[in-house]
């Protein structure tokens, strides 16, 4: 049977994809967005969601899809940016580090958006669901920890 693997590491693995630059190597450029939702519904699958659970996840994924659809726009705004300031011959490390420092202060935000919809899935689960997936979550703290 394959391992309740799921939610809290998935939407953490998300959080801190939003926030590097090189997230796009393992999903893809183009469909980035869609390809995270399709590694988490892979998952979720594994927790037999009811037809209401179902129903409450389709609608957290369509604003999760739009939320990391528009952190592949910034992405790119951002990327364009840094390689304008990087490739300027007038510009100085100060105007690279401080679109940096500028861009680094949303990933708390980010964050703490994705943390909300990881709070808002664990509620829709049942006791049994959330019991599988604290214990997958410890299974591989515990992996990563050691």
């Amino acid at each position: 049977m394959k391992v309740k693997r799921i939610a809290i590491y998935l939407v953490m693995v998300v959080a801190v994809l939003a926030t590097v630059s090189g997230c796009h190597r393992r999903f893809g450029h183009d469909k980035y967005p869609e390809r995270v939702i399709e590694h988490i519904d892979d998952h979720v699958e594994d927790l037999n969601l009811s037809a209401k659970q179902n129903t409450l996840y389709g609608e957290l994924k369509v604003r999760l899809l739009a939320d990391l659809q528009k952190m592949k726009t910034e992405h790119k705004s951002t990327k364009e940016q840094f390689r304008t300031k990087v490739n300027d011959e007038d510009s100085e490390l100060r105007d690279v580090t401080e679109l940096i420092r500028e861009k680094s202060k949303k990933i708390p935000a980010s964050v703490s958006l994705y943390l909300e919809y990881l709070e808002e899935f664990y509620a829709i689960l049942d006791q049994t669901q959330q019991a599988e997936l604290k214990a997958e979550f410890r299974k591989k703290m515990n992996r990563h920890w050691d």
